[in-house]
């Protein structure tokens, strides 16, 4: 009996774990981001006894060899997490030798981590943006950091409550989801605003849904965001610069587009048990999974087991659009990994240091 090719290769791709995503996990790749060991400010005191458990996303992927990563020194004990602004900032990753690199670390940088948002870069790495919640009172605002110290000042936007900015490429206009009406908003919208502040524009926005993660097509033209509603899950779409033609790609988040604009890449799944990175058109049409989690060790926050290595935004695509970066959650940090998108070859950019 004769077998067909497309059987024999599916058995060694089993037998060899070498399939898309199942690739082994490196032992010793990957940069190490130094633990901060230095006298801690004020905000140590509320570290004390805990596990080290950095945090680490990726921020931007400039040139071939170049990833930029926020890092946090965070660290938990079950279900309670603080972190230091000592020690957490941004770093250039070099992928050849594996070296992280100091480009903004401790006071001011630290204080874009302060509203958990996305940080977003100029083309010249030399200001980064963010959201900040430090003034209470339900609001918060959109912060600038001229790297790699400073100053820090917050962008009149007109808005009481922002959150995840993304810069265009011209470095002209920022989009952000916001509360810009009143504090009894129902959902988060898309608004754009000079990068100099003021202009705020609201996009149109749809009935029911939120949208969320806005981030700029290469040319500006379009917006991918995220719509979600109550109880009904979030989508990846993606829209004109205007709001207008909006088209649904497939359900998930953290959407990135690739450097030609033709493809989005996004975390299906997000909040579920299984996410996956799946690749797809950004005209619509079939997506595509380019990485599974195949890690089978579970950690615990306090409320159940959660399977290591589980993927998380944000994304970043590499200027050739051969590979995408992201995080990856373990028991004792997230480190950012790095994705194939056409062999599905898994490599490991940051690794926690010991």
């Amino acid at each position: 009996m004769t077998i067909p090719l497309h059987r024999i290769a599916l058995v060694l791709c089993v037998a060899a774990a070498a399939c898309r995503g199942a690739t082994a996990q490196p032992a010793d790749d990957g940069a190490v981001i130094p633990r901060y060991r230095g006298p801690l400010g004020p905000d140590g005191r509320f570290v004390s006894g805990m596990d080290y458990d950095p945090q680490d996303q990726v921020v931007a992927w400039p040139s071939p060899d170049t990833l930029y990563v926020a890092h946090q020194e965070h660290y938990s004990a079950g279900d309670v997490a603080s972190s230091t602004c000592e020690g957490s900032g941004i770093y250039a990753i070099s992928l050849s030798r594996r070296t992280a690199r100091d480009v903004g670390v401790g006071e001011p940088v630290c204080r874009l981590f302060d509203g958990h948002s996305a940080i977003a870069l100029d083309a010249a790495r030399r200001m980064a943006v963010s959201s900040t919640s430090l003034l209470g009172d339900y609001r918060s605002q959109l912060l600038r950091v001229t790297l790699p110290r400073g100053p820090a000042d917050t962008l009149p936007a007109g808005c009481g409550l922002t959150s995840n900015p993304d810069l265009s490429r011209d470095g002209r206009r920022i989009v952000f989801q916001g509360q810009c009406e009143s504090h009894g908003q129902s959902n988060w919208r898309l608004y754009v605003v000079d990068a100099a502040g003021g202009g705020l524009r609201k996009l149109p926005e749809e009935p029911w849904y939120g949208a969320t993660e806005p981030r700029w097509s290469p040319d500006g033209r379009r917006i991918a965001y995220v719509r979600a509603r109550s109880r009904h899950g979030s989508d990846v779409a993606v829209a004109d610069a205007s709001g207008a033609r909006r088209r649904v790609l497939g359900r998930g988040g953290s959407p990135a587009w690739s450097p030609d604009g033709k493809r989005i890449a996004y975390i299906a799944d997000p909040s579920g048990r299984e996410p996956t990175v799946h690749l797809v058109r950004a005209t619509g049409g079939l997506s595509h999974e380019v990485f599974r989690n195949r890690v089978t060790t579970t950690y615990s926050r306090g409320w159940g087991d959660i399977p290591e290595g589980l993927p998380a935004g944000p994304v970043a695509w590499s200027p050739d659009g051969g590979w995408i970066a992201f995080s990856r959650s373990f028991g004792r940090g997230s480190e950012v990994w790095r994705v194939n998108v056409r062999t599905g070859e898994l490599r490991r950019v940051t690794r926690r240091e010991d």
